[in-house]
């Protein structure tokens, strides 16, 4: 009996170092995988980071581009500034001025689509802002009833971009995105156009020039293009 109990203790002696090593080993792969894990889980945050800062970015620049384009503290007096700053009548203006509005919209809704479709969003978008430009220019250095038509057809271009601008915001957003985003920018919108006649109000009731108006809306114009200039990235899919 002790002769079986001392070869059973060896072999219980003999099994241990087997048993040792086998939990070693499972201990280093556990402490393996954990550390891949761990690894795998900061660049999850990381990259998860990263994502929000960069649809963060695109949010507030498509809101600051609707913003900054709409806060135009000289519309509510364009009016008044081309009677009394442009020498035109109201004849004038009512036959001659304001139709070309209309008449541009015509020419230009329809095709504005269809070359955002040949030649990108982006760049019809770009266009677009450029047009604003080219209006705001025309009302502050040109004068006659044929510069101020070419200005209401400018405008109206610039208008028409407006549906190629969101369309295109939904191209650099995420599907799930989509509806933030439209709210954000239709409040953007018109916040921009509330406190730009705010604005406009303010400045005419404390003696402010309506030339200084029209300056002010074209540095908010002008603002808008910087940010969708270095805010807003190219498109990444296909329009919904």
């Amino acid at each position: 009996i002790s002769r079986m109990e001392g070869q059973g203790s060896g072999d219980v002696q003999a099994q241990w170092p087997h048993r040792t090593s086998s939990l070693d080993s499972k201990d280093r792969r556990l402490s393996t995988s954990s550390a891949v894990e761990g690894d795998t889980s900061v660049e999850r945050s990381v990259d998860t980071g990263r994502g929000f800062r960069q649809e963060a970015r695109v949010l507030a620049g498509l809101c600051l581009v609707g913003f900054f384009v709409n806060c135009q503290p000289s519309e509510p007096f364009l009016t008044r500034f081309l009677i009394e700053n442009k020498g035109l009548s109201e004849s004038q203006l009512d036959n001659q001025v304001w139709p070309w509005n209309i008449y541009g919209s015509f020419i230009f809704l329809l095709p504005v689509g269809l070359l955002a479709e040949v030649y990108g969003y982006r760049r019809i978008v770009f266009v677009g802002l450029l047009c604003r430009e080219a209006t705001r220019v025309l009302l502050l250095f040109t004068g006659g009833v044929a510069f101020m038509a070419l200005m209401q057809v400018t405008y109206a271009a610039a208008t028409c971009a407006n549906t190629v601008y969101y369309a295109y915001a939904y191209m650099v957003v995420e599907p799930p995105r989509f509806q933030t985003t439209t709210s954000f920018m239709r409040a953007s919108y018109h916040l921009g156009n509330v406190l730009g006649a705010v604005m406009g109000q303010i400045v005419v009731d404390n003696g402010g020039s309506l030339t200084l108006l029209f300056y002010l809306s074209w540095g908010f114009t002008t603002l808008g293009l910087i940010c969708f200039l270095f805010l807003l990235p190219p498109p990444t899919r296909q329009p919904p």
